[in-house]
């Protein structure tokens, strides 16, 4: 089933089961044809990861990978990501993944079309013009980073976590696919279904 969101900058969303399936059509929509894509270092030892790979190589989009997220990733992560995606040319940027990965993916995207690191623009609105394009693939139900405008970073040295906070960090498009939660371990599965039973709380009582 495909629906448009009219939040205020996420264009696309597009969900039900096999949605997966529409991840070449969706970057060829953006008239993408070269995707870096994005995706944790266990989840690119996975089946799923593998069968998405296989769908790129069976296709006219290539997909460039970058592996190397992890788990409250620091924002040399994304500068990492960035270089490679001038390197090779990247016209797209796909998040398959957690939220650190979507948070590292729209933050590789910003930085493909602005100067500069990811440091340099943690806080509110000190990105300058849009980024690539992004499609978000969240593999579980905790983060809701495919609909946000925020990339959290963890700063080591400092002991301190910030994000990038700009409108232009909105995806373009996010997949929602139930299957893709279900090879999960049953400790992700729990722990970022309370995230998310947490946030809708947090709904209710927040002032």
């Amino acid at each position: 089933m495909e629906s448009l969101v009219t939040t205020e900058g996420v264009k696309k969303t597009i969900f039900g089961v096999g949605a997966i399936n529409q991840i070449i059509s969706e970057c060829q929509l953006l008239g993408a044809s070269r995707a870096l894509l994005v995706v944790d270092r266990a989840l690119s030892e996975t089946e799923m990861c593998a069968r998405i790979q296989k769908t790129f190589q069976e296709s006219p989009v290539k997909a460039i990978p970058y592996f190397e997220v992890t788990p409250e990733p620091s924002p040399a992560l994304a500068d990492t990501g960035a270089e490679l995606a001038k390197k090779e040319k990247a016209d797209c940027v796909i998040a398959v993944g957690g939220g650190s990965t979507m948070d590292v993916a729209k933050a590789i995207a910003i930085l493909g079309k602005n100067e500069g690191k990811a440091l340099d623009y943690v806080g509110l609105n000190l990105v300058k013009k849009p980024g690539l394009p992004t499609i978000m693939v969240p593999t579980t139900a905790g983060t809701g980073s495919e609909a946000t405008f925020t990339s959290v970073f963890t700063m080591r040295e400092t002991k301190s976590k910030g994000g990038i906070n700009s409108p232009f960090l909105y995806p373009h498009t996010a997949i929602l696919d139930p299957e893709l939660t279900l090879g999960l371990p049953p400790d992700v599965t729990a722990s970022t279904g309370m995230d998310a039973l947490t946030h809708a709380i947090e709904s209710f009582t927040s002032l």
